[in-house]
């Protein structure tokens, strides 16, 4: 599996901190001020937004979506993994698609009834999904494409392919 991609910023390593967890979170969650709470962050000229609700150590539901993983909120784990390419997130969302390995595509989301962007990056397989709504987009998650999954992402992609008349 490719880990690098030029037009992605370097990952944050749990190694760089050398087992100091409180370091690390609070490096991982410097980036994601700067990303998603200092200034303007846009994806086909409307702002982006997060869940500012703060749900955990005073910070962002959406920041803890972010860095963990599970079903439920209140059962979620810290994922090492989505930690380290958090600095992907932003440039995924900026680019607006503008690389020949990013695919994006709508998929609508039944229990929002809303359309969902999804935006991945193949190079590295991660992915940023987006929900519109209407007068800005949400972030509702980014995460590190587990290789089970990679076909039927494939599969939705081409999908839209086939039936999209404008993004």
């Amino acid at each position: 599996m490719i880990t690098r991609c030029d037009k992605l910023p370097s990952r944050l390593e749990w190694e760089m901190f050398r087992g100091d967890a409180d370091r690390y979170k609070n490096a991982i969650y410097n980036v994601f001020q700067r990303d998603f709470l200092s200034g303007t962050l846009q994806f086909k000229g409307k702002n982006v937004d997060i869940i500012h609700e703060k749900f955990f150590e005073g910070k962002e539901r959406s920041f803890w979506h972010i860095i963990s993983d599970g079903n439920e909120d209140t059962d979620r784990e810290l994922n090492l993994e989505r930690c380290a390419s958090l600095p992907w997130a932003k440039p995924l969302i900026s680019s607006d698609g503008n690389c020949e390995n990013y695919r994006i595509w709508i998929k609508w989301h039944d229990k929002t009834n809303k359309n969902r962007y999804y935006i991945w990056c193949t190079t590295v397989n991660y992915m940023v999904i987006l929900e519109d709504r209407n007068t800005h987009f949400k972030l509702i998650t980014a995460y590190n494409v587990l290789p089970y999954k990679v076909k039927s992402y494939e599969k939705d992609y081409i999908k839209y392919g086939q039936t999209k008349t404008s993004i």
